[in-house]
């Protein structure tokens, strides 16, 4: 609907007059390699003007074709498309509440360690690092209510963010990076700042870990008492070597 005006002796008139309108749509000029969907798990109760989590059920593939979404295709689809396949690659997972709650993935190991076309997937979740069956996406992933049908409660998690990997390059990688391992573990060039941060971490770890051995502190001892036969019986000048040993002791990181 269009307004147009008109004025005469003095008056003015407005009239609607009916145009023809396209509907608006959202599709894909040029697709990168890699995909992420945000879900809308949270939203703004306007009821109650509270702030809620959305346990929904929502079932997102585990492949997508891009092309049905492409504009050449959607600007003539009688024209033949080719396939823009997009495979899952992550999940991020939020469980708890609008108010509290924690985060941890799922993800593909990519190239696959195996240089087999079997897929191999990983939890992450704060330190703790093991492996993960995709079967399991569909319970640990959906939302959606619990099996229990004498006492169905929402499931605390479900997905947040989904992200896909144009097939493709999951491919090329996988050709890349397995050829130049010859069976060898796969290794990527670390930044050094990165590099820096996974040692402390590591340091870390082990010193925590470390603490509360009891065979950690008999081997310092041990030390200690090394050093002092190298000494012939005595403590080092200045009581550097004890003073290290107690740090190394004690100290949960340098």
């Amino acid at each position: 609907m269009a307004n147009t005006s008109t004025q005469s002796s003095g008056e003015s008139h407005v009239y609607l007059v009916k145009q023809e309108a396209d509907k608006i749509r959202t599709c894909f000029k040029e697709v990168p390699d890699n995909l992420i969907f945000h879900l809308k798990r949270f939203e703004f109760d306007l009821a109650d003007f509270s702030r809620r989590k959305v346990y929904d059920y929502f079932e997102f593939p585990p492949t997508i074709d891009i092309s049905a979404y492409h504009v050449d295709h959607l600007s003539d689809p009688s024209k033949p498309k080719e396939a823009d396949m997009f495979d899952l690659v992550g999940v991020l997972v939020h469980t708890g509440t609008c108010e509290h709650g924690h985060y941890y993935s799922y993800i593909r190991e990519r190239p696959c360690p195996t240089g087999t076309t079997a897929q191999t997937w990983v939890e992450f979740d704060d330190s703790s690092v093991g492996s993960f069956d995709p079967a399991d996406i569909a319970y640990k992933a959906f939302g959606g209510f619990t099996d229990d049908s004498y006492n169905r409660i929402p499931k605390q998690y479900s997905a947040y963010m989904l992200f896909y990997q144009r097939r493709t390059a999951v491919d090329d990688d996988q050709r890349e990076w397995v050829t130049s391992a010859d069976g060898k573990t796969l290794k990527v060039p670390m930044p050094p700042t990165l590099q820096k941060e996974v040692d402390s971490a590591n340091e870390l770890f082990i010193r925590e870990y470390s603490r509360f051995d009891p065979n950690h502190t008999r081997f310092v001892r041990q030390l200690h008492a090394m050093s002092r036969t190298l000494n012939h019986g005595s403590c080092s000048e200045g009581h550097t070597q004890v003073r290290h040993v107690i740090f190394n002791l004690l100290s949960p990181r340098r």
